[in-house]
């Protein structure tokens, strides 16, 4: 194991110390890290009541890769963002670029206008949030949902 995935157990070991403390909290704000790291399968329907999945990591903490393309891809034009000077289409395509890159692992049934199977790819995935950016800003959603990163189980206790 390197250093960097001996630190990510140590923080999970403790994390599962203060979720048996907090139990009751954990039901409701709590998440699984195995299902933030390995991604979990979104279910999207078209207007023609066909689906395909997406496969995605969650956007956040435990996704250190997110994190340092976020800071990486987005940090350049911060001043340009606060300003309000970056256009909304240049902002969609630098968060298309990150969460193609980072949080999107595959996909399934995904295909195109003459009915081909669509081969994922990262430059594919990036290629399809611009082309569609309100899939991309689902996917964003989906994405910090922590809802989407619980078992099962953690989403029954927490209705109840």
């Amino acid at each position: 194991m390197s250093k960097g995935e001996d630190k990510q157990v140590e923080q999970e070991l403790e994390q599962n110390n203060t979720r048996s403390r907090f139990a009751n909290l954990y039901s409701t704000y709590g998440s699984e890290p195995s299902l933030e790291r390995i991604g979990v399968v979104i279910d999207y329907e078209l207007v023609n009541k066909e689906t395909f999945s997406i496969k995605i990591k969650r956007a956040g903490a435990r996704n250190q890769e997110w994190k340092i393309a976020y800071n990486r891809i987005m940090k350049p034009h911060a001043e340009e963002i606060t300003d309000g000077k970056l256009s909304e289409h240049e902002n969609k395509k630098l968060l298309a670029e990150v969460w193609a890159k980072t949080v999107v692992v595959g996909w399934s049934n995904l295909r195109d206008g003459e009915g081909n199977e669509v081969k994922f790819s990262k430059e594919t995935c990036y290629e399809l949030f611009c082309a569609f950016p309100d899939l991309l800003n689902e996917v964003i959603s989906d994405s910090h949902l922590r809802s989407n990163f619980q078992h099962e189980e953690m989403e029954a206790t927490a209705k109840n």
